[in-house]
């Protein structure tokens, strides 16, 4: 047991310096005898009052071996030999695994019973507590103090008082005090208050121990989040850094100085920063200039002092590699002509990254690619050289990144189409179509489609665009289309719409390339038939799939060709919207019925806009679109309805994804409206998207 006496004294000395008295204990043969001391706390709850916050040292256990007077919240919260003073203290813990949503510490209590337990019923002052954190991954480590209204439920109108656990006390070692201040007093809705504990987030594991109400928490310096702002002209060598400093307590601070110290070889610009005197809740920011080069990893360390009061504070100084993207910079190569593979590194830390190495792995064997310097914030491209030998539906290559003797966690995968290396024709700049046994070919003046084999199967189809510095590839359709279904037997498939022949034909003004592929040789499995149409004078391409199946199948997800833009100089993605459940019901959106009931479902908005392109990049003067709901939504959203459930034998027609990378619904039907994928020239991206007339079930693809 234990014994707290708080001392007052008026002047200059701190409010509630703590004394703590030990229990002496001694056992004897017939039993425990213990001897108390204690003093009542005058300074913590008034004078000659009781403490409210009883059994805060958690050293009273009840039958079931947890602390009186208090409750756990979720699992894994029990009593600990490893206290800050006498036999017990507390710990939470919190891992990947839990299922539970929440892992933390209450007061005991009925939930909505309109009673108090032993909630603690001054709506002001403070607490005081001591703390010892073991881990943290993905979580904050917070103590509350939680309002609570007469029916025993947090319904006020008060948010509650948190204190988060300073990152740098996570794995010390040591016990911190700690003290949270709260005032409800203004709320009356607020009948009782909570001392509690939280794990927000994945995993965590943290020590508490002797928990009091106090009437005043007295004058206490926070510092916030440390901020360091790298010059533009000579970042990793000069940099900002602000730190708030906050009078978290409810008395005044006098003369706040606060220090920054930097490690050798660099000059901190002031050594120290007067913020004056601080009220409670009051906050100023000190701001100081570091000038050097930051080589190696080390810690700025932040003292803010005020009179008695001080709290401290550090930061690292470290670099911190990332891969932005790794892969091809063409989804599809062709046999024998070089494409390029890159890793793009970005140093996010905040010193120099050195001696970055990325070891990349090619079908002919590994490539080894160095970088001896990064500067905080910088990026930088590796490339190698790629030169296939021979057609491949998906030929892999890999990565990985090393720095000084480290290596990066995870390794990096992509793929590539290779095709075959067949000349296409030269441009006619007329209406045409033709289909050859390795490559079909539909144009006119604007645009080119080129379809190309790999593997004895049509995989992919190239965009070429007139430019005023002649005809270029723009874009890849990497794939024509994808289907992810279980068939009768409960068996999953995801296949990819690679036909083996295409039909080619030249109709008066309308150019055509069409195909149809199966799913397998039974001939009661899905079906998907994709159509391409350009018409003379159009900057864009027509393209319509549709699904049929002979058989019931669940369908999960259909999708339409995909477009890949070259060397994207910039480009636009607005956005995607989808609704669940109740937040469907609304004007402008529909449902189709189904058996199982709809999983999720995208807007259908009304004629507020027209020819809307909401995925769009510029690539060497060409701007390449893809447009949902041509001529209809506001929005970029598929104009599409999913539903969960298996499809009978029926026809499914689709207009394709909004994405760029291909991710298409998931649902059992959809009803398509209408989309396109443009590409342009001209300066201006808003004047050179051409007008496109909406057409359902279909998917435009061009070039203006």
């Amino acid at each position: 047991m234990k014994g707290i006496c708080q001392i007052v004294r008026v002047g200059s000395v701190r409010l509630d310096q703590r004394v703590r008295i030990k229990s002496v204990v001694s056992r004897f043969r017939e039993g425990l005898l213990g001897v108390v001391l204690a003093c009542l706390a005058v300074g913590a709850a008034g004078a000659g009052s009781p403490q409210p916050c009883t059994n805060g040292s958690f050293e009273q256990l009840g039958p079931n071996g947890f602390p009186v007077d208090w409750a756990p919240v979720g699992r894994a919260v029990g009593v600990t030999t490893d206290a800050h003073s006498g036999r017990y203290a507390l710990r939470l813990k919190r891992t990947r695994e839990d299922s539970v949503p929440i892992t933390g510490l209450n007061r005991a209590y009925r939930h909505a019973a309109g009673q108090r337990g032993a909630m603690i019923d001054r709506v002001r002052g403070g607490i005081d507590f001591w703390y010892k954190a073991i881990s943290v991954d993905n979580a904050r480590l917070m103590i509350y103090a939680i309002p609570m209204s007469a029916e025993g439920i947090e319904n006020t109108d008060s948010p509650r008082a948190g204190f988060t656990i300073p990152a740098e006390h996570v794995g010390d070692g040591q016990w911190h005090h700690g003290r949270l201040k709260y005032d409800f007093s203004s709320d009356p809705k607020v009948r009782w208050v909570h001392f509690a504990a939280r794990i927000v987030g994945t995993a965590g594991e943290l020590l508490l121990d002797d928990f009091s109400y106090v009437d005043r928490v007295g004058p206490l310096l926070r510092l916030r989040t440390v901020r360091l702002e790298e010059d533009q002209d000579r970042p990793g060598e000069r940099c900002t850094v602000r730190v708030p400093v906050e009078n978290t307590g409810d008395m005044s601070v006098a003369d706040v100085r606060v220090r920054l110290e930097a490690p050798a070889g660099l000059t901190v610009t002031p050594p120290e920063v007067r913020l004056g005197s601080l009220a409670p809740d009051q906050r100023r920011t000190a701001v100081w200039t570091i000038t050097g080069a930051r080589l190696r990893a080390g810690l700025l360390s932040v003292t803010a002092r005020g009179g008695e009061v001080s709290t401290a504070s550090s930061f690292p100084l470290e670099p911190k590699l990332v891969v932005r993207s790794f892969g091809p910079v063409s989804p599809v190569a062709v046999v024998g002509r070089p494409t390029a593979i890159q890793c793009e590194l970005k140093n996010t830390g905040t010193a120099f990254a050195r001696d970055a190495a990325v070891r990349f792995e090619l079908p002919a064997g590994t490539v080894v690619k160095t970088l001896p310097r990064l500067a905080p914030g910088k990026t930088a491209v590796l490339s190698v050289e790629l030169t296939p030998k021979r057609q491949a539906q998906r030929l892999l290559v890999g990565a990985s990144v090393q720095v000084g003797s480290r290596t990066l966690s995870g390794s990096y995968r992509s793929s590539v189409v290779v095709v075959a290396d067949a000349r296409a024709p030269a441009p006619a700049e007329k209406l045409h179509a033709e289909a050859g046994p390795n490559l079909a070919v539909m144009e006119n003046a604007h645009l080119r489609l080129i379809f190309r084999r790999s593997g004895g199967v049509f995989a992919a189809a190239e965009v070429q665009a007139a430019t005023p510095d002649g005809w270029h590839t723009v874009a890849w359709m990497p794939s024509l289309g994808r289907v992810v279904f279980r068939d009768a037997r409960g068996k999953k498939h995801t296949l990819a719409v690679r036909p083996g022949n295409l039909e080619a034909a030249t109709d008066g003004h309308i150019a055509r390339v069409r195909c149809q592929w199966s799913s397998s040789s039974r001939s009661d499995g899905p079906i998907v038939s994709v159509r391409f149409e350009l018409t003379e004078a159009a900057r864009t391409v027509q393209i319509t799939s549709e699904l049929t199946s002979g058989s019931p199948v669940e369908l999960f997800a259909f999708d339409a060709p995909m477009v890949y833009v070259l060397d994207r100089d910039e480009a636009v993605f607005p956005g995607l919207e989808w609704l669940v459940d109740s937040l469907f019901q609304h004007a402008g959106y529909r449902s189709r019925p189904s058996a199982s009931g709809p999983l999720r479902r995208a807007p259908e908005h009304g004629d507020n806009s027209r020819d809307w392109h909401p995925l769009v990049g510029r690539h060497r003067g060409a701007v390449v679109g893809h447009s949902s709901e041509v001529g209809r939504s506001a929005r970029p959203a598929v104009r599409c309805v999913c539903v969960a459930g298996p499809i009978q034998p029926s026809k499914v027609s689709w207009d394709g994804t909004v994405l760029a990378d291909g991710a298409g619904i998931r649902g059992a039907e959809c009803a398509g409206s209408g989309s396109a994928v443009s590409a342009a020239t001209g300066p201006d991206v808003a004047a050179a998207v051409p007008t496109v007339r909406r057409r359902s079930g279909s998917r435009r693809v061009g070039c203006g």
